[in-house]
């Protein structure tokens, strides 16, 4: 097994300001603050990720920027030889608060989750969510600078699968990438929301044919199409658009990432249960060596052909545990 491991995943948080219906089923069940990783920590396992050829951190949650002076966690980060990029996942509320200062740390793109352009649907799903926040803050952030953003869209059955020609229109008309993922069954408690609202990227796609040509993409930078799992298209209004999916198309084999959870567990994929606790390492005094080898270990023994990859595996509370 030829190891291409570059890409490391890391949560630094399993709070959130919202509560999305496929995610926060048990909001009540949070970490304690001693229980989740420290900035110093965090940057620890990263620079040792880094030595042995990670390129890309992707910093995710929960919601990443609901933490407290996150700006100088991407500052240690980003300096940090042998790491490329950092970047971000986030649900855009509080952009606007950090947008300005991540830019001027070096980070130049992130990826947005917005499952609805409908507002009063928005606010549904959500839990609360303002969706007139988000597109401003949206627009806020192609102002200063970032690019590419890339719109994250779970497909929802009789949720937002009326919707797909808005988000066309809407990525069409801002210069955004869009993408759109198909609904995993992970999370304990939400099996009868997957059952009812699970659509296939193949249906997408057809919607979509209705009204476009879509052809392989011939992306201008590897910034297109990033380090993760999406495959993309072209349609024939210029568009570029990702399909992600994980439960009708595998893309087990080509997995070039490990993921940090936020209170340290290093997993080398969202469906097996815990791999190595790398914070009880650390604070029990284990050297760069030994957590070097850990982490290569992890993703040295990785499952990359897993079969079915989200068939009866609700093993989590929440998905905001590991990171999405």
């Amino acid at each position: 097994m030829k190891n291409n491991f570059n890409y490391l995943r890391i949560s630094i948080t399993d709070r959130c300001n919202l509560k999305c219906k496929y995610c926060e089923v048990n909001p009540s069940s949070k970490l304690r603050p001693e229980d989740i990783l420290s900035f110093e920590e965090i940057a620890h396992i990263a620079g040792l990720a880094a030595d042995i050829g990670v390129k890309t951190i992707r910093i995710t949650g929960g919601e990443p920027l609901v933490r407290k002076s996150i700006t100088g966690l991407f500052k240690m980060l980003s300096s940090i030889k042998g790491i490329d990029e950092v970047t971000f996942t986030t649900n855009g509320l509080n952009l606007d608060k950090y947008a300005e200062e991540l830019y001027s740390a070096g980070v130049r793109r992130f990826n947005i989750s917005l499952d609805s352009l409908d507002p009063q649907k928005y606010h549904n799903l959500t839990g609360g969510g303002n969706l007139d926040k988000v597109i401003k803050n949206i627009l806020l952030c192609k102002n200063i600078g970032y690019s590419p953003i890339k719109m994250n869209v779970v497909a929802l059955k009789g949720i937002n699968d009326g919707e797909i020609f808005n988000f066309i229109d809407f990525a069409s008309q801002n210069g955004i990438i869009l993408r759109f993922i198909e609904l995993m069954d992970i999370t304990s408690g939400a099996k009868e929301f997957f059952d009812r609202h699970f659509i296939s990227i193949n249906k997408i796609k057809e919607i979509i044919e209705s009204r476009y040509k879509i052809s392989t993409a011939k992306p201008e930078s590897a910034a297109i199409t990033g380090a993760g799992p999406a495959v993309y298209y072209a349609i024939d209004n210029g568009l570029k658009i990702g399909f992600i999916s994980p439960v009708t198309d595998h893309f087990c084999a080509n997995c070039n990432r490990l993921r940090l959870t936020a209170n340290g567990i290093l997993k080398s994929c969202l469906l097996r249960p815990g791999e190595i606790n790398l914070m009880k390492l650390i604070r029990e005094g284990a050297s760069k060596e030994e957590l070097q080898k850990t982490i290569k270990l992890v993703f040295d023994t990785k499952e990359k052909a897993c079969g079915k990859f989200c068939e009866n595996n609700t093993m989590f509370s929440n998905m905001s545990q590991i990171g999405g």
